[in-house]
């Protein structure tokens, strides 16, 4: 999606409504059907960098997004490492980060406190102990970090996600930010009229 949509998003605020007619969007000229395996489940996959300012944009809107998903709706920030002039290792990092956040459930609050950290604060990272600064800043548990940085469970999440992040990119779907719905659906704005449609496409893909 351009990054001037998310920005518009970003400061509107509206209802999304409950009822979707499947006629009302066609394959082609609203949203592409990615040749990726469809999820197992409902999810809407967000495709973003920390250092990516439109994706930091686009967050008041995926919090209003995310409000009126159906509960079964799996929402996953999907860190993309690779951007031009930053450290991998680094990216990777927070990448990790994001996977730690989301087991001790303070997702929201440690993603905010990167992004403002970055783009606010006008600071990076450079090591696990500026990470875990981070963490307890917010609230979060020492141990619970420490005990989960390097561990096999979230290596085994990291690889995923940059798995992920490269076959979309195969699919030549490099940009960021980035919404793929079901593992294979990407909406097109194009030919979005406005942000209540948007959800509404957003809220029909999830369906199919």
């Amino acid at each position: 999606m351009p990054w001037k949509l998310f920005v518009l998003i970003g400061a509107m605020l509206f209802a999304m409504p409950l009822a979707v007619n499947a006629s009302d969007f066609v394959e082609g000229r609203h949203y592409r059907v990615l040749d990726l395996p469809k999820s197992k489940q409902q999810e809407v996959r967000e495709y973003f960098s920390f250092y990516c300012k439109q994706c930091y944009s686009q967050q008041a809107f995926m919090q209003d997004l995310l409000a009126r998903l159906p509960r079964r709706a799996n929402h996953i920030k999907n860190h993309v490492a690779g951007q031009p002039n930053r450290a991998i290792a680094v990216e990777n990092l927070l990448t990790t980060a994001v996977l730690i956040a989301d087991k001790m459930r303070m997702r929201d609050q440690v993603v905010d406190a990167i992004f403002k950290h970055i783009h606010e604060n006008n600071q990076d990272f450079e090591s696990v102990e500026d990470v875990r600064n981070l963490f307890i800043s917010v609230g979060g548990n020492e141990f619970m970090f420490d005990s989960s940085i390097g561990s096999y469970s979230i290596e085994m999440q990291l690889a995923e996600m940059q798995k992920s992040a490269k076959a979309l990119k195969a699919q030549g779907e490099a940009n960021i930010p980035n919404l793929i719905i079901n593992g294979r659906y990407k909406p097109l704005a194009s030919h979005i009229t406005n942000i209540d449609e948007y959800k509404r496409l957003i809220y029909f893909l999830l369906r199919k």
